[in-house]
């Protein structure tokens, strides 16, 4: 999809229209005149290391948020950044902020993040390469069973169907584990997956290659699953109490039987015992899609300074973005952050031209 609307239409579109587009080009520097309008900006050819200055009318910030720049969410966020796995380009580096901050730009609205439900951590693959994987979504995505550290439920797991919901349940835990048998395992084969994950493992979606990539990820000793025969064997695998592990399963297969969650009244749809061996216990951590905020904008997407007037050129649109709808985007659903993306991307743009236009025929 997003390959359709960017590289099918609105690429050709716009060189169509003549403009230039540079994708291994970085904005170092914003350039301002004696009364602080943008009029400039410093740009690097990332191959050769060349910078060249080029003047400009107006300047729109759009940069992708801060996730994958380490010292900033550390610095600008409370979460614990060893739980976050960053599912992105990686190229959300904090570059738009920084030099809209330079340029005198108010800091506003950071700290928060896009979480997204559980996703599994393997330290010699890239995060994003988990994002296509039926194991992936089999462990991290399905209303099925989650339990704590402590070997406990805590919430009605259909919660994976809001990414909001699940990725600030999963967070509220110091640490959270799937648990499928093999009955599960092999209805997914059979019907379907509950859940899917965007449109990488789509929803409903035969998970025939869910087997062979567990298999694999057992073979290979991956830190973040454990299999055993007995429950009480995964429990000490997975270092959770015994005791507490055996006793939340039989309660949880006790309401299954009974069609009634009486801990946390889960839709009896969901409701899979979990009761045929082996059994499988995944490590979750919680996947990230971005940030949100740090730049106050005005209806007109203008960037604001300290003393709330705009920074005169200077725009701001999507995850940059700040003030105008909140966190920047309402991702209670999956697919909302698109129109705030390109609601702001265009808006931007409109009055960005505008502004230069009116300062060219000034």
């Amino acid at each position: 999809m997003g390959q359709s609307v960017l590289h099918d239409a609105l690429l050709p579109q716009a060189e169509k229209l003549g403009v230039e587009v540079r994708t291994l080009t970085t904005a170092i520097a914003l350039h301002q005149d004696a009364d602080g309008a943008i009029n400039g900006v410093t740009i690097r050819d990332e191959a050769s290391q060349e910078t060249q200055d080029v003047a400009t009318g107006a300047v729109v910030l759009a940069a992708g948020g801060y996730l994958n720049n380490p010292d900033m969410m550390a610095k600008l966020t409370q979460y614990d950044t060893s739980r976050l796995i960053p599912v992105s380009s990686g190229k959300g580096t904090g570059d738009g902020l920084q030099l809209g901050w330079k340029a005198g730009a108010k800091q506003y609205g950071t700290g928060m993040a896009m979480l997204f439900g559980g996703y599994l951590k393997d330290p010699d693959e890239p995060s994003f390469k988990f994002m296509a994987s039926q194991m992936n979504t089999a462990a991290g995505q399905q209303p099925l069973l989650w339990v704590n550290e402590h070997g406990e439920r805590f919430v009605d797991e259909s919660v994976v169907y809001n990414f909001s919901y699940a990725g600030n349940a999963l967070y509220t835990q110091n640490q959270v584990y799937s648990i499928l048998d093999q009955g599960v395992i092999d209805k997914m084969a059979k019907d379907g997956n509950f859940m899917g994950l965007g449109v990488y493992v789509k929803r409903g979606e035969k998970m025939d290659k869910l087997q062979a990539e567990i298999d694999g990820a057992v073979a290979a000793d991956k830190p973040f699953i454990f299999k055993a025969d007995t429950i009480e064997a995964l429990a000490e695998k997975m270092n959770v109490p015994v005791d507490q592990l055996t006793k939340t399963i039989t309660d949880y297969n006790d309401y299954c039987e009974a069609g009634d969650d009486k801990a946390f009244g889960k839709d009896t749809e969901y409701l899979v015992k979990v009761a045929e061996g082996p059994f499988y216990g995944f490590k979750l951590n919680v996947g990230a899609f971005c940030t949100m905020g740090g730049l106050q904008v005005t209806t007109s997407n203008e960037v604001l300074a300290e003393n709330g007037l705009p920074v005169a050129g200077l725009y701001a649109a999507g995850n940059d973005a700040a003030g105008l709808t909140g966190d920047t985007y309402g991702p209670n659903m999956p697919g909302t952050c698109v129109g705030y993306a390109f609601y702001s991307g265009r808006n931007s743009g409109k009055h960005a031209a505008a502004y230069a236009k009116a300062g060219v025929t000034a």
